[in-house]
């Protein structure tokens, strides 16, 4: 009760649901080794260009809807086909010095 255990997106055992905030199409979002987040499951990628900023889309039970994740950075093949976004996260996860806890649910101390 009194300690949390924080996750940065950027780790590679992290993963949401996300969505494009334009198309509102639903995305998986992970975090890579090379400090921004990927997306790799999108089944209109045509529809995925650099630019498009990517939200929660509040399918995850631990994150609301319309959280900035970050925008589309860039696209590439993908290790089993199909293609491969990059994501560059909204917050600069290198330089951290202030984390904010969301608790879910009516708390009563």
């Amino acid at each position: 009760g009194t300690s949390s255990r924080v996750m940065l997106l950027t780790d590679p055992q992290f993963s949401v649901a996300g969505q494009i905030r334009s198309s509102q199409q639903s995305v998986l979002v992970s975090g890579s080794l090379n400090g921004r987040c990927r997306i790799r499951y999108a089944q209109a990628q045509d529809s995925i260009q650099p630019g498009d900023e990517v939200v929660t889309s509040g399918l995850s039970a631990s994150f609301p809807e319309n959280l900035l994740i970050g925008k589309v950075a860039d696209t590439h093949p993908g290790v089993e086909g199909g293609t491969e976004f990059t994501v560059m996260p909204a917050a600069d996860t290198s330089n951290l010095q202030e984390v904010l806890i969301l608790l879910q649910g009516n708390r009563h101390d």
